[in-house]
């Protein structure tokens, strides 16, 4: 007969976005289950409007960066993800 134990402490504690049913084995920790909330569809619009604006509107001063440091393709995929982020938790409607 198998005994698993279940940690329900661990799934508590997790964050909202990621849970993971574990048991304990004789093996070690087995992951049984894991699943996540799915990103909403404005993250997506926000983060390509951002990076198409970057793309055109922004393109000299991305170009400026980009010959005195890297940093511009950093920027190409940093603003589009933490702009979406933002736009996407603290939406205009008063959601969260």
């Amino acid at each position: 007969m198998n005994d698993f134990i279940y940690d329900y402490a661990r799934g508590l504690n997790a964050p909202y976005w990621i849970q993971e049913i574990r048991v304990k084995t004789k093996h070690g920790e087995k992951t049984i289950w894991s699943f996540s909330v799915p990103i909403q569809l404005s993250y997506f619009v926000v983060g390509i409007i951002t990076f198409i604006l970057m793309m055109t509107v922004f393109s000299s001063v991305m170009a400026f960066l980009y010959r005195i440091s890297s940093i511009s393709l950093t920027l190409y995929w940093y603003l589009p993800t933490r702009l979406a982020k933002f736009y996407s938790e603290y939406e205009p409607q008063g959601k969260k």
